[in-house]
């Protein structure tokens, strides 16, 4: 059986003493604190303007039209905590269109934000044994006992 798991998060770190950084400054291995000041702030912003264009200008290289062939007769389950949000709404109709032009048989959980329906929806769709199990937005610390059902 395949995980895939689509999910979203937020974190912050702190420096450790090894030179990493943070938003705020970075520590040098010898020890001495670098100001975050204007020099900082203008690098972080320099880095977010190159990765913001690089994934925001035109794809000029087409896709790839070979390849292996999709396999047909898959069982695919598709776990999601909401169908009410945009977005993820988007990623799984795209994701159960892909699916159905495969040929695959899908099955759709919803478990209309409840961290307690995802982790029951995760572990009886492991009871389907189905080929794959796509979890879209679900919180790993809430979800934990569906995703080590399904791991």
């Amino acid at each position: 059986m395949f995980l895939l798991v689509v999910t979203a998060a937020c974190s912050s770190t702190q420096s450790d003493k090894t030179g990493g950084s943070d938003p705020v400054g970075s520590i040098s291995p010898a020890g001495s604190t670098q100001s975050a000041g204007s020099t900082g702030l203008a690098a972080f912003e320099a880095a977010a303007k190159a990765t913001i264009e690089k994934y925001t200008t035109p794809q000029t290289t087409p896709p790839p039209t070979d390849g292996p062939r999709a396999v047909p007769g898959k069982r695919i389950a598709f776990v999601t905590i909401t169908e009410a949000e945009p977005a993820a709404l988007t990623v799984l109709k795209n994701m159960q269109q892909a699916a159905s032009v495969l040929g695959w048989k899908q099955t759709t959980y919803n478990a209309n934000g409840s961290a307690t329906d995802a982790n029951k929806f995760m572990q009886q769709a492991v009871t389907t044994h189905p080929d794959a199990i796509v979890v879209l937005g679900l919180d790993n610390t809430a979800t934990g006992a569906g995703l080590a059902a399904a791991g």
